[in-house]
């Protein structure tokens, strides 16, 4: 982005001073706009090369830009799903403390991924954003392991979710980490109060949860789809939302997911 407005920039102030040549006899100030014209070339020039050669590499740049437009792919399909399925009911949102932009160890965050899913739901009503924290580091302590992402801690912020009484919880936070999803207290909660649960993002079905599952608590999750075809080293992500979502992922329920593992679009995983 900072490139393109630096050629913006010089171009605009090459044709400046072309008008200002050709005014010159005419226009009193004529010099002095050109003068004006010349350091903008100049300070815009300086701009580009310090971006280019000390900034990120276009091919950063076009990975990043990449990710950031899948990823508002994927809420968009969420918000579009609520929308429809959820009207005029309560949700909740529950999000990871590192993946909230200016947050302890979010550097890399460039999407406010709440702030947008937010902006996508209609006719919704956000009861909440619950937050996991990581574990905290006192001074002087030495790194601790980070319990944040355990069984014990997700089950105690789905818990604080579920106190909210929602009808659907939108887990932007994924879950517990090294194959210990399975031993979440929500596949067990079955109940005609209970909330549903919506998941952003699995890698997949068989190691996280098991496909009975979208028959209790589990209402959808977002899937990388096995037959994507983008090419992600030379590949411009589609400006189109639903066209980004559909080039690299799929929203699984019970009502599709047969049909999905059949034309091995997904696969259900160990």
């Amino acid at each position: 982005m900072t490139l393109t407005i630096c050629i913006i920039c010089m171009i605009a102030g090459l044709f400046g001073i072309i008008w200002c040549a050709k005014k010159q006899k005419s226009v009193a100030n004529a010099q002095l706009y050109a003068v004006i014209c010349l350091a903008v070339i100049l300070v815009s020039a300086g701009v580009a090369l310090v971006d280019t050669f000390f900034g990120d590499d276009i091919e950063t740049r076009r990975y990043n830009a990449n990710q950031d437009q899948f990823e508002r792919s994927r809420l968009n399909a969420i918000a579009e799903h609520v929308n429809k399925n959820y009207g005029g009911k309560n949700v909740v949102i529950l999000v990871h403390e590192s993946e909230i932009p200016n947050s302890t160890n979010s550097s890399y965050i460039r999407i406010d991924k709440v702030k947008e899913l937010k902006a996508l739901l209609k006719n919704v009503n956000v009861l909440d954003t619950v937050v996991i924290k990581p574990t905290p580091v006192a001074e002087g302590q030495e790194e601790v392991i980070d319990e944040s992402r355990s069984v014990k801690s997700f089950n105690k912020m789905f818990d604080e979710c579920k106190n909210l009484h929602p009808n659907a919880i939108i887990d932007l936070a994924g879950l517990p980490t090294e194959g210990e999803a399975g031993k979440l207290k929500i596949w067990k909660w079955k109940g005609k109060d209970d909330p549903k649960l919506i998941l952003a993002h699995v890698d997949d079905i068989g190691g996280s949860f098991q496909p009975a599952d979208f028959m209790g608590v589990l209402d959808c999750v977002v899937m990388s789809r096995n037959d994507g075809k983008f090419d992600w080293q030379n590949g411009t992500a589609p400006k189109d939302l639903k066209e980004a979502f559909d080039a690299v992922y799929v929203l699984v329920s019970k009502d599709n997911i047969k049909q999905l593992v059949k034309d091995k679009v997904i696969s259900l995983g160990e």
